[in-house]
């Protein structure tokens, strides 16, 4: 919101926590102020929305915003399920007039652009598979869960905040971030959160339009929870370079210490394998690049920096002028999420279970 109100009036804001609405309204005192999101979408005086949320209300608050005929912009992933992507998708590919974006904040940088250009001009060759992890769940929610609250705060409207979603369990104290990502009514697990991030630049880089199968191992859990640990296994189709495996790590297992050379293997990130070489991406945001081994890449010249806005910079642009955003709902977001999906749809199954892409 602080973002917005750099480049654009913050108009109204809506939130189902009362104390959380309260702390924003002191800041933007002459916003109005609403509770339920629909009073927020039929305000009549709004020409965009912002959606900050848990994920399994990104697809009802974006939907009905377009179809108001407001732009949107979203936090990633676009949606819980694949379904509601391509909703998504398509409701913005119809609404031509309007600006949509997805928060894929680590493309929206120079250094990215400097990276995938050097993929893309094979300075690693042809690229043979893809390595994806993160240290969660475990480390920033309960991958057992968390016991319901005994008391529910007055001031939250959990009934407004669980929407339509298929959870059936009694309050839990959500209003801090990050529980809630671990249900599969309510968020998208370790997939969703953290794999949009780490193989963004690597999806883009290879041209990543879709997931061709998904299959693996994971830890036990309750039907209604994310498994503790994953192993999965990935085909990924792509624009032009065929088919390509990826494997995906989550909440302890790691890839082979042998992609990382010298390097310190970080507990998210995405190591992409080719014939000349590797390009080792740490953390979720790539800002960093290691092309390995590092003698074999002395030498090798990255291309120039083309600058970018980041992402909410880059919407309230389009907004204002008409041109087109980088990452609108019906491109490489949708591709991304549709990827983590897939993946979140084979630990829904018994061991091993291959899910077929599109």
């Amino acid at each position: 919101m602080r973002e917005i109100a750099r480049h654009a009036q913050v108009a109204a804001i809506c939130d189902t926590d009362g104390a959380t609405l309260a702390a924003a309204s002191r800041l933007y005192p002459g916003a109005r102020v609403y509770r339920r999101y629909a009073d927020l979408i039929e305000d009549g005086a709004l020409e965009a929305v912002a959606i900050c949320v848990p994920d399994h209300q990104h697809a009802p608050i974006a939907l009905s915003s377009l179809a108001a005929g407001l732009h949107c912009f979203c936090q990633k992933p676009m949606a819980t399920t694949i379904d509601d992507v391509r909703r998504m998708s398509r409701a913005a590919g119809n609404a031509t007039e309007l600006r949509t974006q997805v928060s894929l904040d680590g493309l929206a940088h120079a250094r990215a652009t400097q990276v995938i250009g050097a993929i893309r001009e094979g300075a690693l060759g042809d690229v043979l598979e893809l390595h994806a992890w993160t240290d969660r769940p475990g480390s920033y929610w309960d991958a057992l869960g968390d016991p319901p609250a005994a008391t529910r705060p007055t001031s939250f409207d959990w009934e407004q905040w669980l929407g339509e979603t298929e959870y059936e369990g009694a309050y839990r104290p959500w209003s801090s971030p990050g529980q809630w990502r671990g249900w599969r009514a309510l968020g998208t697990g370790a997939l969703g959160d953290m794999g949009t991030h780490n193989c963004a630049l690597a999806f883009a880089a290879l041209g990543v339009t879709a997931p061709a199968s998904a299959e693996g191992r994971w830890g036990a859990s309750e039907p209604d929870r994310y498994p503790p640990w994953s192993r999965l296994r990935f085909v990924l189709q792509t624009k032009d370079r065929g088919d390509i495996p990826m494997q995906w790590y989550d909440g302890g297992p790691r890839p082979p210490l042998r992609l990382f050379g010298q390097i310190r293997r970080d507990e998210n990130g995405c190591v992409i394998v080719g014939t000349r070489g590797r390009c080792y991406l740490p953390g979720s945001l790539n800002r960093y690049a290691y092309f390995l081994p590092s003698r074999r890449f002395a030498t090798l010249r990255l291309p120039p920096l083309r600058e970018m806005l980041g992402t909410i910079p880059d919407w309230l642009r389009a907004c204002s002028t008409g041109a087109a955003t980088s990452f609108p709902f019906d491109g490489i977001a949708a591709n991304i999420s549709e990827v983590m999906l897939y993946g979140n749809a084979a630990t829904a199954g018994p061991q091993m279970t291959s899910v077929a892409g599109r």
